[in-house]
């Protein structure tokens, strides 16, 4: 479960009392039940979110098959005016965040996760995921969205990270298998050896990426290795790759690390 850091209480919203407002600069202002959002037509999509507060501990990963609305199906149910620049989501707990508009065209609200509604961690009863954001960017618990005139101030941007999930033993060598976030390719090294790059696959619309390697060799999968995301546009002052990047570090020891 990827765990959120609040000080804000978790609600108990009743499915009788949950709804999703949508106002602000709209030509149709509409109030959702939450049955009438189960009605319209939604999509699934297999995400792994990433918590921002620890993203180096592999059980802070969630991957998840996420149902819900596109966030354009409700941007056309309710005819959003050209002057609209940014989106304001609040939720039953209390919390308020802004977004700038265009970075929520592939946003998905979602009320169920892996077939079943929303938990109330997972934020019952709808989570509005947005790519490239990491899990505690995400609000849960959304009650109302609100179109607006202003420009949203954007988040930092995520710095670069790479963990190891897990490794195989195969006949001659061994197969790394792991995630990453906000990076396209992966350096991956024994040791202090010379560094292998990995490319991403499985992107899952920016939010996370999945990637595999095999190393070949008899003692491979007792080795110690290290994952190291590569910056998406290296500056010119960067280091040799073989002398290490800057960005973080994870680590996997056999027999040291438990596997998640």
């Amino acid at each position: 479960m990827c765990i959120q850091h609040s000080r804000l209480r978790q609600p108990a919203v009743k499915p009788e009392q949950a709804s999703l407002s949508l106002i602000g600069l709209v030509q149709r202002p509409r109030i959702f039940s939450l049955a009438e959002l189960r009605s319209m037509p939604h999509e699934t999509q297999r995400l792994t979110l990433v918590c921002a507060a620890s993203p180096l501990n592999a059980r802070q990963w969630e991957t998840r098959d996420w149902a819900g609305v596109p966030f354009l199906a409700l941007l056309e149910a309710t005819g959003v005016v050209l002057e609209a620049r940014s989106v304001q989501a609040a939720g039953y707990d209390g919390a308020v965040r802004g977004y700038i508009l265009d970075e929520l065209r592939h946003a998905l609200l979602a009320f169920e996760a892996d077939g079943r509604a929303l938990s109330a961690a997972q934020g019952y009863p709808a989570r509005l995921l947005i790519p490239g954001r990491s899990a505690c960017e995400m609000p849960r618990f959304v009650q109302r969205i609100a179109f607006r005139a202003d420009e949203a101030a954007p988040f930092d941007a995520l710095t670069p990270f790479a963990v190891i999930e897990r490794v195989l033993p195969m006949a001659d060598g061994a197969r790394l298998e792991g995630l990453a976030l906000g990076t396209d390719s992966v350096a991956v090294r024994l040791d202090d050896g010379p560094a292998v790059v990995v490319t991403l696959s499985g992107q899952a619309d920016g939010v996370a990426g999945r990637w595999s390697l095999d190393w070949p060799g008899a003692n491979a999968a007792r080795a110690r290795f290290s994952a190291e995301a590569m910056p998406l546009v290296p500056s010119p002052e960067a280091r040799p790759l073989a002398r290490r990047w800057r960005a973080r570090r994870a680590s996997w020891t056999p027999g040291r690390n438990p596997e998640p």
